[in-house]
């Protein structure tokens, strides 16, 4: 007996996952989904908002705090001591000096903390803290009632002094502008790479290289 044959089975159902699987492949080159050119260009996008924030930060280092701490730091060395009838610790250009007692001291570095503090008292009617950038060369020697001479201006205190050593605060005000020049410099520098990178991305997004 002769085995019967078979008739061809239909293919259309591989042949509509084939062209589903095309279009998909076609809209993924056209940057319309989450193939590579639309990631691409949502990274453009991200690059160029870095740019314009890093150039907003360039700006603003140049044209506001570069002058702020010069002028500050200037109007500090042109002080000149205020007159026995003005001292107060309110907001004058003038330096006044006062007699204080140290009440406490907090002299710390444990890993990226790092406290050092000392607390004042004057006659019983002021008591205020103190900041410095590190323990010498007088924090490290103070204790519990020992006096000190604060030199205030503009209603902070700016150096503390005794037994002949001084040690600025950290309201002190620093001729350290090139630091601040810097960073303003490295924002710059931020928000063109940015900007490049940032265009490339969003004109030739089918790119994959780096």
């Amino acid at each position: 007996m002769r085995p019967r044959a078979k008739t061809p089975q239909e293919t259309t159902a591989p042949r509509a996952a084939t062209a589903a699987r095309a279009r998909a492949t076609a809209r993924r080159a056209d940057g319309d989904g989450d193939g590579p050119p639309g990631r691409a260009r949502r990274t453009g996008v991200l690059l160029i908002l870095l740019s314009l924030a890093s150039a907003v930060a360039c700006c603003l280092v140049f044209t506001w705090w570069l002058p702020s701490d010069g002028e500050r730091y200037q109007d500090y060395r042109a002080a000149e001591p205020c007159p026995s009838s003005a001292l107060t610790m309110g907001d004058t250009d003038c330096l006044s000096t006062w007699r204080l007692t140290v009440e406490k001291t907090v002299d710390r570095t444990a890993g990226k903390e790092s406290v050092h503090d000392a607390t004042l008292t004057y006659r019983d009617s002021w008591r205020g803290t103190v900041h410095f950038n590190g323990s010498g060369p007088l924090l490290e020697r103070l204790g519990p009632g020992d006096p000190v001479t604060a030199t205030a201006w503009r209603g902070e205190i700016m150096v503390l002094a005794g037994d002949g050593v001084r040690q600025d605060t950290l309201e002190a005000p620093r001729d350290e502008l090139q630091m601040s020049a810097a960073v303003g410099v490295l924002a710059g520098l931020v928000a063109v790479q940015c900007l490049v990178f940032g265009a490339v991305r969003l004109a030739r997004p089918w790119t994959t290289g780096p």
